[in-house]
């Protein structure tokens, strides 16, 4: 209840009767003045307060539904990219359709690595890591395997992820899940995540090239020793391999890379020269033959050679449906075309001293063509014939 000035004064009055009162008038009505000031104040103060609380609850529930739309964004993103990279593999019927619930997740600021898995069944296993760079930028590398476990005949395999964003990400597989990945040297901003028999290995590149995983019967260097590869074609990772088992080749010492060459995301080619020899190394993603019960469980790998040969020599490298033949030129060419002996004339990609080729009949007859400034040059049954151009 409120009371006037005047209310209070005949209050005091009918109490204290005419004694003295301890207070005169004036300052009766001054603390009057003061109490409704203080209770207008602090009616406001409760409505600052309330707006204030009402303001924040609004901005943690923006904040919350902020953070589940990217969440949502990012696992969209992570479907999207795998749906086209299981339809390279041209077995995407053969794989689980959706992705389920991430099995690992990493963070690195506002970076994200995933780790998808399937377990095989009716379906192909599959294994599907799924980065989100700070930026924004979403990859995915995908594995995949048969519709039965295989035993694993080593403590560990692993393949290793380049990441858009310059980091490196190595997937493991544990032959026992009870053993812990360890890491060599520490450090360096990598960081690890296991469970039920996977583990994630993530870091800048510079903090993987030259580490070492190890279980407790085994490690895997990462800088030297083999590692899988993913159904996902990645030129790095083909470029180490090739360069790494040219190299081990003693008759193809100091040969360089001269051509790389792709076919769709069914193949992948690099062709090296050195004197006197000439290497080819592919990827090749090959489909399934199921009439002669032949099913791959990723692409291969592979390097041959050829040596003491010159201009003319043919290496040959083919699947049930394509054949790449390879090899060196003379000097100075400007064309080389493949003739079949049906007359189809295929014209081959010119590298440094090297040529590459994509036929559809048998290399074994071809005729191949070189045609340099001034000069035909015709390789056919191991002989050479000239004539100016």
């Amino acid at each position: 209840m409120t009371m006037t000035d005047e209310e209070l004064t005949g209050l005091i009055a009918v109490r204290f009767g005419d004694g003295a009162l301890p207070a005169g008038l004036e300052q009766v009505q001054r603390r009057g003045r003061q109490r409704r000031s203080r209770t207008r104040i602090a009616a406001a103060a409760a409505v600052v307060l309330g707006l204030a609380g009402a303001a924040g609850l609004t901005a943690y529930g923006l904040d919350r539904h902020e953070q589940a739309e990217r969440v949502a964004a990012f696992n969209r993103s992570c479907q999207a990219a795998y749906a086209a990279e299981a339809a390279k593999t041209g077995r995407a019927a053969q794989l689980p359709t959706a992705l389920a619930e991430p099995l690992l997740e990493l963070r690195r600021g506002d970076a994200r690595l995933r780790l998808y898995t399937s377990a095989p069944g009716p379906l192909r296993s599959m294994t599907f890591d799924c980065a989100r760079s700070a930026e924004g930028t979403v990859s995915g590398r995908l594995s995949y395997g048969a519709t039965t476990t295989p035993e694993l005949g080593q403590p560990l395999v692993a393949y290793r992820a380049q990441l858009p964003d310059g980091t490196v990400a190595v997937v493991a597989q544990l032959r026992d899940p009870a053993d812990v990945l360890v890491v060599t040297p520490a450090g360096g901003g990598v960081q690890t995540a296991q469970r039920d028999g996977m583990a994630v290995v993530w870091g800048p590149r510079e903090a993987l090239d030259e580490a070492t995983l190890s279980v407790r019967d085994g490690s895997l260097a990462l800088a030297r020793d083999v590692l899988a590869i993913t159904a996902t074609f990645q030129e790095e990772e083909f470029d180490r391999y090739c360069r790494r088992t040219v190299d081990q080749r003693p008759e193809l010492r100091g040969a360089t890379r001269a051509l790389t060459a792709r076919y769709g995301d069914t193949w992948a080619l690099q062709v090296f020269r050195a004197e006197k020899a000439v290497a080819t190394c592919h990827w090749a993603n090959m489909a399934d033959d199921p009439d002669r019960g032949v099913s791959y469980n990723g692409p291969t790998l592979g390097v041959g050679s050829a040596t003491n040969i010159g201009p003319g020599g043919i290496l040959g490298s083919s699947d049930r449906h394509q054949t790449w033949l390879a090899g060196l030129t003379v000097p100075g060419t400007e064309r080389v075309e493949v003739v079949g002996v049906d007359g189809t004339r295929v014209q081959a990609q010119l590298g440094d001293g090297v040529y590459l080729a994509r036929v559809e009949f048998d290399e074994r007859r071809a005729v191949v063509i070189m045609t340099t400034a001034t000069t035909v040059h015709t390789f056919a049954g191991g002989k050479v014939t000239q004539h100016p151009r």
